[in-house]
């Protein structure tokens, strides 16, 4: 909805996800993608591990 909203009233501002819409795999990062957003910081409890395969899986770099 607001994604949405957003992308069409300003279509050219880059849209961030913060750390509390809790983002702890790829799946969940590419449905970001999807929806418009292009930088996503990862939820805090991830490894380091863990967030090397997301990057490696993910558009967003």
């Amino acid at each position: 909805g607001i994604l949405k909203i957003v992308k069409n009233i300003i279509p050219e501002m880059e849209i961030h996800l913060s750390t509390q819409a809790n983002t702890t795999n790829y799946a969940a990062v590419n449905f970001w993608y999807e929806q418009g957003v292009r930088r996503i910081i990862l939820a805090r409890e991830l490894s380091l591990e863990e967030i090397k395969e997301i990057i490696k899986k993910s558009p967003i770099k």
